[in-house]
């Protein structure tokens, strides 16, 4: 079930992001003169927007993942796990870091 609200919440948050990229397509369209709809719509403008379709839910979902996974495990990588320096008071000690 868990699973499901996970995928459930990463496709409302693509497809979010996907409807904010077509709005923001079409709305040079309707406030701008017609005469410069070339300009606006041009191929270069075009495969910009299309090179951002797969692009931009990647970041959308990256900064929504609190959102989108909200109960997920920190998991500590094997490095950090190690001994680490700290500097205290002028003394470096060393603390060990339980992951």
């Amino acid at each position: 079930m868990r699973g499901i609200r996970v995928a459930a919440r990463a496709a409302l948050v693509v497809l979010g992001s996907w409807a904010v990229l077509v709005v923001l397509l079409v709305l040079p369209g309707v406030v701008f003169p017609t005469g410069w709809q070339w300009y606006i719509y041009s191929p270069a403008s075009v495969g910009l927007w299309m090179l951002s379709l797969p692009v931009v839910p990647l970041f959308a979902c990256k900064a929504a993942s609190g959102w989108i996974n909200p109960g997920r495990r920190v998991v500590t990588p094997h490095w950090a796990a190690a001994e680490t320096p700290t500097a205290v008071a002028g003394k470096a000690i060393t603390t060990r870091v339980e992951g």
